[in-house]
C-alpha cells in the first residue's frame, strides 16, 4: 500500500520533460489536507490551497481558463512552511463549476472530480501556477468483476441501505444515486466515500490504491464504523430522551447538545469551543447590557451547526463585542507645559496655530472631559496637519489613530451594516476603536474635504453629524453592534484642504484653524532644524557624513519642489542622502559629503521649476495676477485680444469656471459704462470679440480673485498702453466698481516675491491678513491698498486723474495695526 502513497518533491525546474507515449501535460492545483474523489463536488476555499494555487486562480483568465479546461488536484501528503512541499502521486482530473464568496468572507471554488490521474512529474511555472505531466491510473477498475468484487459489492450494499436508514442528513436524491452506483463498484467506492466520517489519512489510500478489492475492503470497514458510531449516537439520544419529563420537552435540543458534547471532551479531553468562549467572557469586564446580548447569542450558536451561516454571523458578532473597550483605559493627566514641549518640538513657527490648540487643551484639561466644538485643521498638503493632530495625542498621553474619509461614499461605511447581511461589519470609528483598543484616543478625521457626492440614500456627512456631536455621541449606536457604545471619551480632530466642499450643517459643528503656506525662509529652517535630522537617523548616516549647505537647500525650494508645505522637500533630501549613502557602500569607505549648489544636477537631475520667468516687458494686454492652489501661491498670466468682429461678445479659454466667467463679463461691462473715464473708443468694443485666455489650461480655474486682473488686462488691451512687469493683482470686482477681500493673501505674497514682483495691488480690507505674512516679504514688497476699481486703475497707470497717483506703501507690522485702528475708527 506504501508504494501508492508514496510523495515526490515540486521540480526546481520551471519546464517540464517532453511527454512520452501515454503522457500529457495538465495545470494542476495543490490541495492541502482535502481529498476529491472522482464523481464527487466539492468546495474548496483559499485555505484549502496553496500559495501558489491561490495566486494562479485568482487571475481572471485563470478561472475562465479553469472552467474550460481540465485540471488536476493533487494532495498535499507533508505540507510545510517551506517552498518545497510533498505531493500525493495519484491525483483526479477536475473542473471548475463555478466561483463563488462563502459566508465568512473567503473564496470559495465549486470542483466536479472526473477521474484518477497518476502525476508524473510537477514543475511551478515562473509565470505562476504548476504544470503537470500525468498519464491514465493502471488497474483502477475491472472490465469484468470477479467473485471476490461481488461478494464486497454485495456486503456494501447491505450496509449502505443500514446507513442510509440511520444517517437523516444524507438527502434523498442522495441516497437514490448511492444505490443506483451499485453496478460499478469502482464508482461505488467513491461516491460512499465523501459521506463517511473519515480523517485526510484515511481518505488518501482510498484514493490512491488501484486495486479494486482493497478499496472494497476499506469501504465496508468505514460504513460499518459509521453505523457504529450513529447507533451509538442514537443510544445517547434515547437516554436523554428518558430523563425528560413532560415539563422538560423545551430543554431537550440544549441536553442533547451537552450530552454529546460531555462525550467529546471524554475522547479528545478538551471542551467546546461555545464553551471556551463563554470562559473568555466571563473573566472579561463587560457592561450588564452587553452581556446579556453575549449570552443569547452563545445560545444561539449552541444551536446553530457548526461552519453554518447561523454559526459564523452569531460567533463573529461575539468577538467584536467582546474585543471592544467598552472602558476608557487610564490615561495619564496631561500637562500644559508638556503639550507646549511637544508641539515645539515636532513643528517649526504655527505660533498662533499652537497657542489656539493649546486653549483647546486647556478646556480639556480644566474640564476633565471633552465637550465642545471639534477641531478642523485647514490647510494645502504638507504643512503639517497630520504631525499636529499626533503631537496632540503625544501631548495628552492618548494613542492615535487616522481615518481616511477620501472617496468615501455610503453611510454604512462609518455608521456600519447590520449583521443580518452577508459581510457584515462595523463602521470605520468602531473599527478604528478596537484597532487601537482604547474609547479614550485621538482619532485623526483624514480628508474631511474628500468625502464622495452626497446620494439620496447615502449621505456620509449626515453619518459624521451624529459622530461629532459631543452631547448624543455617547450612546453612539452602530448598526453593526445595535448597542450603545460611548464616544464622548474620544478626542476627534478633522482636517481638509480646504473648507469649500464641506457642508454647512457639519462645518457649524467644526471649530476651523487655518494652516497657511511656508515662506522659502521658513521652508530653510525646517529643513535644517527638523527635517535634515530626521532623515539622517531614518537612513543612519552621521552628520558629518552629510550636510547640505543654505543656499543648495534654497535651491532645491525654489528650483526641485514647488509646494505650500515641505512633503516634496523632505523627499528631495532622502533622495540627496540615499545618493551619498550609495557612494559610500560603493566604495566601501565613509566620505565625508558637503552638498552645494553645483552637485545639485548630480544628486536630483535637471531643475523641474526653472527660474523664475524674466518679463523685461509685458504686451499691452497681459495682466499678472496671484492665484491660491492646491500646493499654496502661484502667479497667473491674464492674456487679452481683440478680434475684429461685428457680433462683439467675450471668448474664454483656459478651462474657467463659471465664477471666473462672470468676473470677465462684468470687467468689461465696467469698461464699457466707464468708457468716456478711461478713453476708450467704443466702436472697438462693438466691432471686436475680447479674448481673454488663461495660460495651462489642462488645470481647471475658478474663484473671484481673478476679477481685478482680467479687469487690468482688457483696460491694457484697448488703451494699448503696458502693464509694469514688477506688478501683480489680486481682488474681487463688482458691478458697482468694488474691489472686494479674497483669501489666501500670505500664499499669494509668497508667490509674488519669489516670482520677484516687487509692487502688489491688495483690497484695502484685506490689510489685517498681512499680519500673517513673514516680515521678509512684508520689507521686500510695495502694497497698493485699494477699494474701488478707479483706485486700482490709477495705481496701474491705466487712469489719469487731476489728483496725484496714490504712492505705493512700504507696510510693517506696526504701521498695518495703525490702518486697522484707522479703519476702526
Amino acid at each position: 500500500m506504501k508504494k501508492y502513497l508514496r510523495s515526490f518533491h515540486l521540480e526546481i525546474s520551471s519546464k517540464l520533460r517532453e511527454p512520452t507515449k501515454g503522457k500529457h501535460r495538465i495545470k494542476a492545483l495543490a490541495v492541502n489536507k482535502r481529498v476529491i474523489f472522482p464523481n464527487e463536488q466539492l468546495t474548496l476555499t483559499d485555505d484549502d490551497l496553496d500559495r501558489v494555487s491561490q495566486s494562479w486562480l485568482r487571475q481572471p483568465t485563470n478561472l475562465r481558463r479553469a472552467r474550460r479546461d481540465s485540471f488536476v488536484c493533487i494532495s498535499l501528503t507533508a505540507p510545510s512552511d517551506s517552498n518545497v512541499s510533498d505531493f500525493c502521486q495519484i491525483g483526479v482530473e477536475a473542473k471548475l463549476v463555478k466561483s463563488l464568496y462563502l459566508d465568512n468572507g473567503q473564496r470559495g471554488y465549486l470542483v466536479k472530480g472526473l477521474k484518477r490521474l497518476l502525476v508524473d512529474s510537477l514543475a511551478q511555472k515562473e509565470e505562476g501556477g504548476y504544470d503537470s505531466l500525468v498519464k491514465p491510473v493502471d488497474g483502477v477498475t475491472h472490465k469484468s468483476p470477479t467473485r471476490t468484487v461481488l461478494r464486497q459489492v454485495s456486503e456494501l450494499k447491505v450496509s449502505l441501505a443500514k446507513l442510509l436508514k440511520l444517517n437523516d442528513n444524507i438527502d434523498d436524491t442522495t441516497k437514490t444515486l448511492l444505490l443506483d452506483s451499485s453496478d460499478d463498484p469502482a464508482r461505488l467506492c467513491d461516491m460512499v466515500a465523501p459521506h463517511l466520517t473519515m480523517t485526510y489519512d484515511e481518505q488518501l489510500p482510498l484514493l490512491s490504491i488501484p486495486r479494486l478489492t482493497s478499496r472494497l475492503s476499506m469501504i465496508n470497514r468505514y460504513v460499518k464504523r459509521e453505523i457504529e458510531m450513529l447507533k451509538y449516537s442514537s443510544d445517547i439520544q434515547r437516554q436523554v430522551e428518558e430523563q425528560i419529563s413532560d415539563g422538560e420537552r423545551a430543554n431537550f435540543i440544549k441536553e442533547h447538545i451537552k450530552t454529546l458534547q460531555d462525550e467529546l471532551t471524554e475522547i479528545d479531553g478538551s471542551g467546546s469551543e461555545t464553551r471556551i468562549l463563554a470562559t473568555e467572557i466571563e473573566k472579561l469586564d463587560l457592561p450588564s447590557t452587553v452581556k446579556e446580548v453575549i449570552d443569547d447569542e452563545l445560545e444561539k450558536l449552541d444551536l446553530a451547526p457548526y461552519g453554518s451561516t447561523e454559526y459564523m454571523i452569531s460567533h463573529q458578532y461575539i468577538g467584536w463585542l467582546k474585543d471592544l473597550p467598552w472602558y476608557s483605559s487610564t490615561v495619564p493627566t496631561p500637562n500644559l507645559d508638556k503639550a507646549r514641549r511637544v508641539l515645539n518640538k515636532n513643528h517649526f513657527g504655527l505660533n498662533a496655530i499652537k497657542e489656539r490648540i493649546l486653549e483647546h487643551l486647556a478646556v480639556i484639561i480644566h474640564r476633565g472631559k471633552i465637550d465642545g466644538q471639534v477641531l478642523l485643521l485647514v490647510g494645502p498638503p504638507g504643512v503639517g496637519k497630520t504631525s499636529l493632530v499626533q503631537s496632540i495625542a503625544d501631548a495628552l498621553g492618548r494613542k492615535f489613530i487616522k481615518i481616511s474619509l477620501g472617496g468615501m461614499r455610503e453611510e454604512i461605511e462609518i455608521r456600519g451594516l447590520r449583521r443580518t447581511y452577508v459581510g457584515a461589519m462595523p463602521g470605520k470609528v468602531i473599527q478604528a476603536i478596537k484597532q487601537v483598543g482604547d474609547n479614550s484616543a485621538v482619532i485623526l478625521l483624514d480628508e474631511l474635504d474628500k468625502i464622495g457626492s452626497k446620494d439620496k440614500n447615502n449621505d456620509v456627512q449626515a453619518a459624521l453629524l451624529e459622530v461629532l456631536d459631543y452631547q448624543h455621541n455617547a450612546a453612539y449606536r452602530d448598526h453593526y453592534l445595535d448597542l450603545p457604545f460611548d464616544l464622548s471619551r474620544i478626542l476627534f480632530v478633522a482636517t481638509a484642504n480646504s473648507c469649500d466642499d464641506i457642508p454647512s450643517p457639519l462645518l457649524s459643528r467644526l471649530e476651523t484653524i487655518e494652516l497657511s503656506s511656508y515662506s522659502n525662509q521658513e521652508k530653510l529652517k525646517i529643513a535644517n532644524r527638523h527635517l535634515l535630522p530626521q532623515i539622517r537617523q531614518q537612513l543612519g548616516i552621521a552628520s558629518r557624513l552629510l550636510a547640505i549647505n543654505d543656499s543648495a537647500t534654497m535651491t532645491v525650494i525654489n528650483n526641485y519642489t514647488r509646494e505650500a508645505g515641505v512633503r516634496q522637500l523632505r523627499r528631495k533630501l532622502e533622495d540627496i542622502a540615499r545618493k551619498v549613502i550609495k557612494r559610500h557602500v560603493a566604495r566601501g569607505e565613509d566620505i565625508p559629503a558637503t552638498v552645494n549648489n553645483g552637485d545639485l544636477i548630480n544628486y536630483l537631475g535637471n531643475p523641474l521649476y526653472p527660474d523664475e520667468p524674466n518679463d523685461r516687458m509685458l504686451p499691452a494686454g497681459v495682466a499678472i495676477g496671484l492665484a491660491y492652489t492646491a500646493v499654496g501661491g502661484d502667479i497667473m498670466y491674464v492674456e487679452t485680444t481683440a478680434i475684429p468682429d461685428k457680433n462683439s461678445g467675450l471668448i474664454l479659454t483656459g478651462f474657467l469656471g463659471k465664477v471666473m466667467q462672470e468676473s470677465a463679463t462684468m470687467a468689461k461691462s465696467f469698461i464699457a459704462s466707464h468708457a468716456e473715464l478711461l478713453a476708450i473708443d467704443l466702436t472697438i468694443l462693438a466691432n471686436s470679440r475680447l479674448h481673454v485666455h488663461l495660460p495651462d489650461g489642462a488645470t481647471p480655474k475658478d474663484g473671484p480673485s481673478a476679477g481685478l486682473a482680467i479687469l487690468l488686462a482688457m483696460t491694457s488691451l484697448l488703451k494699448e498702453q503696458r502693464l509694469d512687469t514688477q506688478l501683480a493683482v489680486t481682488g474681487e470686482i463688482t458691478l458697482r466698481g468694488q474691489v472686494l477681500a479674497v483669501g489666501g493673501i500670505k500664499e499669494k505674497l509668497i508667490a509674488a516675491y519669489r516670482y520677484a514682483k516687487r509692487e502688489v495691488i491688495i483690497p484695502r480690507t484685506n490689510l489685517r491678513d498681512l499680519l500673517d505674512v513673514p516680515s521678509e516679504i512684508l520689507r521686500a514688497l510695495t502694497f497698493h491698498p485699494v477699494t474701488t476699481m478707479d483706485e486700482a486703475l490709477i495705481c496701474a497707470k491705466l487712469l489719469t486723474v487731476a489728483r496725484p497717483r496714490q504712492r505705493a506703501l512700504r507696510l510693517t507690522r506696526s504701521k498695518i495695526s495703525s490702518f486697522l485702528l484707522e479703519q476702526k475708527q
